[in-house]
């Protein structure tokens, strides 16, 4: 029997929010490992930054959106700035703190969920190709780009709800949660600006560990030694 082989952080890093240069640093010190456990720690476990005072509203928000639609509330997640506190997005972006006009970006994991919007894409996208489905002037470039893109991101095991038009009841619910859910949000919290929700849904949580690792890892590999030095400079600045 032998030991885990943990990797010797120090305390700053297992704060539940750390800096953008404290993350930084310490991913690059983790085994690959280790890595999804600190993900897992600093981005899926406990209150979201945004309610980080507020934690029953969170699991309130995560209970009312399960009934909606009828998913665990285990199994929704808060992800990106308004989880850790600051957006992991490519350069310039990453380090960027969060405000109140930043959205939330949800993850749900849910085989259900996942296949009945694929199947509201596959009927959505056989309506347009066949003309029972006209875009406005404005939306053609967006039907034309997420007929092929949305397929794309299927085979991957995700997809985003936002890209899926409202004109089919489990798209409509689906969106029209969302907005309810941001709605009470910003009336349980009174925050002035608009509470903005996002939903990207997954098929099992392989594919969205495996997303997810994809787009940190991109990220971090577009951070050169000046963006390193400006997220120092935000440190000693706050």
């Amino acid at each position: 029997m032998e030991p885990f082989n943990i990797t010797n952080l120090g305390p700053e890093a297992y704060k539940r929010y750390p800096s953008p240069l404290t993350f930084l640093d310490s991913i690059s010190d983790l085994s690959h490992d280790e890595m999804a456990p600190y993900l897992r720690l600093h981005l899926f476990e406990g209150a979201p930054y945004f309610l980080r005072d507020k934690p029953l509203v969170y699991e309130m928000g995560r209970e009312w959106l399960s009934c909606k639609l009828n998913v665990l509330p285990r199994d929704i997640l808060v992800i990106g700035s308004s989880s850790i506190g600051f957006s992991m997005a490519p350069p310039p972006d990453f380090g960027r703190f969060y405000t109140e006009k930043s959205d939330i970006d949800l993850a749900i994991i849910s085989n259900g969920l996942f296949e009945r919007l694929v199947n509201v894409f596959l009927q959505w996208k056989s309506d347009y190709e066949d003309g029972i489905k006209i875009p406005k002037q404005a939306e053609v470039k967006y039907w034309n780009a997420n007929k092929v893109n949305v397929v794309k991101n299927i085979e991957r095991g995700f997809i985003d709800t936002y890209k899926i038009p409202n004109q089919y009841e489990q798209s409509s619910r689906v969106n029209d949660s969302l907005w309810q859910l941001g709605e009470k949000i910003q009336l349980t919290i009174g925050q002035v600006s608009k509470v903005r929700v996002s939903l990207r849904v997954y098929r099992d949580w392989q594919s969205f560990f495996r997303q997810f690792k994809i787009n940190v890892d991109s990220s971090i590999s577009k951070i050169d030694d000046n963006h390193r030095a400006l997220l120092a400079l935000n440190i000693h600045a706050n």
